[in-house]
């Protein structure tokens, strides 16, 4: 029995420390956190209960450990990692102590009295860790906004907070009921271990549906993603075939007039070229960057934006080299273009203009006009739309930028939003 409440109380121990260790750091991966976990609940398991190490031994010996633990399963500086293994080591402690005078408060017993108390100790120890977990979720919600990160929502944390509150409140029962029966109850016991984990097997249950919301959540923004995408193709081969349309009728009309040119009949040619004139529309290029398919790219935002009444401006200085693959620098100037011809369609101005100059390094730049300033966070836009797809083109664009290491920013200030990106490499 011993031995099975040390083992509850280290994994619980642990537990709570590694959530301590992923609020400053992040992980590697999630199986790297749960191998070094278990490596170190087992570790500690024997060397606490056969090693018999005592303090300062057994300080040394645990922030050692957080500290190789956190080497092999998260990311960050040597520094970084030491500095929070102190912290968790310092943290656990400080729970340690006030738990044990909050226990002494309520008993009347001195701190000697309860460690010497076999019961005491037990249920301390179990009260201990509970108020630990509770804590450390705490600290990681205040600390960390998990929200965007893993879907779990204030209600939900809620909940997290909840039930180690009522575990704290039923365990500080059960060893009263425990102490003053004279009898030691190891059914008390084993509810009271119980309880320990099952705050630890909720947590899980909560990430685990908040993890899964998010992944569907993103599974269904990708398809909207690619049903726009094949929207935007589609649209696309319309204005090519449109093209194709009418050069072909305007050939056809080049004969029409070259006949009536060499018959001398040219007043009906006149006549004629009043006529067609105003049905002819090729959809003419506005930019040529050396690039066909960037050219028709933008040219049909260029033609859609002037069909919703909204005025694209170009600055540009001859054609331009392309350092991604071009089906990738496509995702990115055509995302920022659709969001900036739907933006400034709103607006008063319903402007935007559109820069590409290659000087040392490409420099794509979109500014449009926009209602209202827009909130932005960590290069996203931050808004209260519901639409599922709202900013996902910008996480497109910003996941092809960081694939390649190149920089790029977003603002928003006096009606104006501002994208701009610089395809070059930088060194430090």
């Amino acid at each position: 029995m011993e031995y099975f409440i040390s083992f509850a109380v280290i994994v619980m121990e642990t537990f709570c420390s590694f959530q301590a260790f992923s609020t400053l750091l992040k992980p590697k991966s999630r199986k790297k956190e749960l191998i070094a976990g278990a490596a170190l609940a087992l570790t500690s398991f024997s060397v606490i209960n056969f090693l018999h190490v005592q303090e300062p031994v057994k300080s040394v010996y645990i922030v050692a450990a957080f500290f190789i633990a956190m080497l092999y399963a998260y990311e960050g500086t040597a520094v970084a990692k030491l500095f929070t293994a102190v912290m968790t080591y310092v943290l656990i402690l400080l729970v340690n102590y006030m738990m044990a005078y909050l226990l002494m408060f309520i008993t009347g017993d001195d701190f000697d009295g309860i460690r010497q108390d076999p019961l005491f100790f037990v249920f301390g120890a179990l009260i201990t860790e509970v108020a630990i977990f509770m804590v450390v979720v705490f600290i990681r919600r205040v600390l960390v906004k998990r929200h965007d990160e893993n879907g779990i929502k204030s209600i939900q944390w809620l909940g997290m907070l909840l039930f180690p509150t009522v575990s704290l409140f039923t365990i500080y029962l059960l060893m009263i009921s425990t102490i003053s029966s004279g009898d030691t109850s190891f059914k008390n016991i084993i509810a009271a271990v119980g309880l320990m984990l099952a705050n630890i097997a909720l947590y899980y249950i909560i990430d685990s549906l908040g993890t899964g919301f998010k992944a569907e959540q993103e599974n269904q923004a990708l398809k909207i993603q690619a049903y726009n995408e094949t929207k935007k193709t589609q649209a696309l081969e319309e204005v090519f075939t449109e093209h194709r349309r009418q050069t072909h009728e305007f050939k056809n009309h080049l004969t029409a007039l070259q006949g009536l040119l060499e018959s001398g009949d040219t007043g009906s040619a006149l006549e004629y070229v009043e006529g067609i004139k105003g049905d002819i529309y090729l959809g003419d290029a506005v930019i040529n960057t050396g690039n066909a398919a960037v050219d028709k790219v933008i040219n049909q935002y260029y033609h859609l934006a002037k069909a919703q009444g909204v005025t694209m401006d170009f600055v540009m200085e001859g054609k331009i080299s392309i350092p991604i693959p071009v089906e990738e620098f496509i995702i990115v100037i055509s995302n920022v273009l659709d969001n900036a011809v739907k933006a400034s369609k709103e607006s008063v101005a319903r402007s935007v203009t559109v820069k590409l100059i290659e000087d040392n390094g490409l420099l794509y730049a979109v500014r449009n006009s926009v209602d209202k300033d827009i909130v932005i966070e960590n290069k996203q836009v931050i808004s209260d739309s519901q639409d599922i797809e709202h900013g996902y083109g910008l996480k497109n664009v910003a996941s092809i930028m960081e694939k390649y290491g190149y920089y790029y920013a977003i603002e928003c200030a006096d009606g104006w939003f501002v994208f701009s990106a610089i395809f070059k490499s930088f060194t430090i």
